[in-house]
């Protein structure tokens, strides 16, 4: 994580040398109590008469903290995020679970149609059984250009290194860390309150190791594995006031990617589509609703990963999440928060083993904004 810190204070002194600016933020504190009825996370098997084990419920205690801060000064902005938490499991005390996210983006606006800045995102995620966890670093330049006035586009390229942490424990037969250099495009579009974003990104991941349990070769050269990922989408949002003051907000995206490598069995293509529906009810409680579908094929037509799991993905590859928060007193609020997940919907893999789980959680919000 210290690489990380480091890089957004060094970002921090660049503004604040240029004078004095404007400052704001806001920040969220989270605490509440959720049942797991799948604290593990394992697989169930849809075989008649299987007699293996059922997944096991558990309680779960958890803590989340977000917030931002903002900074312009001149033409010089600063933007930091960050979003944390904790998991502390009742019995499966193997799951628990402390997660980061921390997010800098520094712009020198030079005029009102151009800026050039650089942006940085490290991700952490550590698990008491190291079975899951690991940690992403990406740092970028970007280049924003102002085409029209409701359209700008955005040119970036930069790192990304994953380290895949249970690597280091043996506990998978393929490894999973990775680096190499990544760039894509974006074109940001706003039509009225209709604001829409279609981008194209390729990354190369270099993998530093080989299949180590024979089952399978990487090619006929023994080279090590190298991939070409590409990935493009859409995503559209739409605010409408739909009664008095309340609003509704719908939003979409839809992702393509692909996995090109030299490891035979490990080319893929997934189509991911999310749905959005956030809305305001009376007496201010407010309602939000997430569905995501995910498809997947083999190109190969062969699995050679068994269900080419992608760590950082965990297992949201299909779900429904609801959301209801009530308020109570002073940016205190009530909140009610509710989800079913599985494992993609589709795949070419017929002997992939079904994955369920569903959580519930009843907790208090503070928020407050400066």
């Amino acid at each position: 994580m210290w690489p990380a810190v480091t890089c957004i204070f060094l970002l921090l002194l660049v503004p604040v040398a240029a004078g004095a600016g404007e400052t704001s933020g806001r920040m969220r504190l989270q605490m509440g109590h959720e049942y797991d009825t799948n604290a593990q996370r394992i697989c169930t098997s849809a075989l008649e008469g299987d007699t293996s084990p059922q997944p096991p419920p558990d309680g779960v205690t958890r803590l989340i903290f977000e917030g931002s801060l903002e900074y312009t000064a001149r033409k010089h902005s600063l933007m930091l995020s960050f979003l944390g938490g904790v998991k502390l499991f009742s019995n499966q005390n193997n799951e628990d679970q402390m997660a980061v996210k921390l997010v800098g983006i520094y712009a020198f606006n030079y005029s009102g149609n151009w800026s050039l800045g650089a942006r940085m995102t490290f991700r952490d995620t550590t698990l008491r059984y190291h079975d899951r966890d690991y940690t992403l670093l990406r740092p970028e330049l970007f280049s924003q250009n102002r085409l029209m006035d409701w359209m700008i586009l955005e040119a970036y390229a930069g790192v990304r290194y994953y380290n895949f942490k249970p690597d280091a424990y043996a506990i998978y037969s393929l490894k999973y860390t990775h680096y190499g250099p990544m760039g894509g495009l974006r074109l940001r579009m706003s039509s009225g309150q209709i604001t829409s974003s279609i981008f194209y990104q390729l990354e190369a991941r270099f993998v530093d190791d080989l299949w180590r349990d024979g089952s399978f070769n990487q090619n006929e050269e023994g080279e090590k594995r190298f991939d070409l990922r590409h990935t493009g989408g859409v995503r559209v949002r739409h605010p409408i006031r739909y009664w008095d003051r309340r609003k509704l907000i719908l939003g979409m995206s839809y992702l393509v990617s692909v996995n090109d490598t030299n490891s035979f069995g490990s080319r893929a293509l997934w189509h991911r589509l999310q749905l959005l529906i956030s809305m305001q009810l009376p007496a201010d409680i407010t309602l939000h609703l997430m569905g995501t579908l995910q498809f997947t094929d083999y190109l190969d037509g062969l699995a050679g990963e068994g269900s080419l799991y992608e760590p950082d993905a965990d297992e949201n590859e299909n779900s429904l999440v609801v959301r209801v928060s009530y308020p109570l007193w002073k940016g205190l609020s009530l909140v009610l928060h509710g989800a079913v997940y599985r494992n993609a919907f589709h795949s070419g893999n017929t002997d992939k083993i079904p994955f369920g789980r569903e959580t519930i959680m009843l907790g208090l919000a503070y928020d407050y904004s400066f």
